[in-house]
């Protein structure tokens, strides 16, 4: 399954414990990857619309410039299909470089 990194960041003076989100549209019920740390010490999973808006996941996408991709989850909560080109125009004309991908597997 292909995801796409919707922001990486880290907190202060912390560069080698990034916090993420990622979307992965082919897991249809949990598409909203988030996640903090690196290998098993890791935190997060693949969430549900419902559940990605959680207050507790606000500071996941605050740290890793993800809040443009809220609307969209917004959206996908309320039953709505959303095209991946749709996603990967908007990351692009914001951070004027093409989305990382990534497979099983592999990390961003």
């Amino acid at each position: 399954m292909k995801r796409y990194l919707i922001g990486k960041g880290h907190l202060e003076n912390q560069s080698h414990y990034p916090y993420g989100v990622s979307y992965c549209p082919a897991n249809i019920h949990k598409p909203i990857e988030i996640w903090e740390g690196i290998g098993p010490a890791s935190q997060g999973g693949c969430f549900s619309p419902e559940q990605a808006l959680k207050d507790k996941w606000k500071q996941h996408f605050t740290i890793s410039r993800s809040m443009w991709f809220i609307p969209y989850i917004e959206r996908m909560k309320k039953g709505e299909s959303i095209e991946l080109q749709e996603i990967i125009d908007k990351h692009e004309s914001l951070f004027n470089r093409p989305i990382g991908t990534a497979t099983h597997g592999e990390s961003f």
